[in-house]
């Protein structure tokens, strides 16, 4: 448990440096990333208890011993939050003034909104398969993997944008759109080393088989009837 609430705090976190080097930057710019970030924190609860329900799930097989129905349940959940992640990127891609416009209608911090959100959506897929494996690890009990990693995303968030935003060490000052870099690089870091972990490091798992891909109905019919009250409760 308290490396899962470890892990937690900073996931949050990553967002957060976002919010305060730009308050540093300037408030336009700061605003424009708030706004933003409300769609993050709907997604969030949307994608935390659809992951979660992996969890409850997944943790009782696992402590009988028996991974497919682990392995199954794990890609029932990364295939719905990814299909979450893709849809959100699609309507933010399509619609970013008309969903920006339910969180502010300044002109000047919806401009900044847009030039924030055009290039932060294409986190949103990768933010869903990442809280997936996270929450993959905790079944597997081996939450200090997920702790190290989202503090490597979150140092390297913070790097960076303190080179982009502010144009230090001879880059160019990008502000809000150097934040926005900032957190696409450090979700992919994340992913990336989340998936390094359980090919090498988990491996009774055995996450990346081609039997995992299979759905099994009956643990699908599970998932919904457990998750479908904790989503609903999340975007409440």
């Amino acid at each position: 448990m308290f490396w899962v609430v470890l892990q937690n705090v900073i996931t949050y976190s990553v967002t957060m440096a976002d919010s305060l080097m730009l308050g540093a930057y300037d408030q336009d710019a700061l605003s424009g990333a708030a706004a933003v970030n409300m769609i993050q924190f709907i997604f969030q609860n949307i994608v935390v208890p659809l992951a979660e329900g992996a969890v409850i799930i997944g943790s009782q097989y696992w402590a009988k011993k028996l991974m497919d129905p682990v392995r199954n349940v794990i890609w029932i959940a990364l295939k719905i939050t990814f299909a979450t992640g893709l849809l959100l990127f699609v309507a933010t891609s399509l619609f970013p003034g008309g969903i920006l416009s339910l969180f502010t209608t300044d002109a000047g911090i919806s401009a900044y909104g847009q030039d924030y959100l055009y290039l932060i959506r294409f986190t949103y897929p990768l933010y869903a398969i990442t809280y997936t494996l996270i929450a993959a690890t905790n079944i597997a009990g081996k939450a200090r993997y997920s702790f190290i990693t989202s503090g490597i995303a979150l140092i390297t968030n913070v790097a960076i944008n303190y080179t982009l935003i502010f144009g230090n060490f001879g880059a160019p000052e990008l502000g809000i759109k150097g934040a926005a870099i900032g957190t696409i690089v450090s979700r992919v870091v994340e992913l990336v080393l989340l998936i390094l972990i359980h090919a090498f490091r988990i491996p009774d798992l055995k996450l990346f088989t081609k039997s995992a891909l299979r759905t099994d109905r009956a643990l699908l019919i599970d998932y919904i009837k457990l998750t479908w009250k904790m989503l609903l409760s999340g975007l409440l």
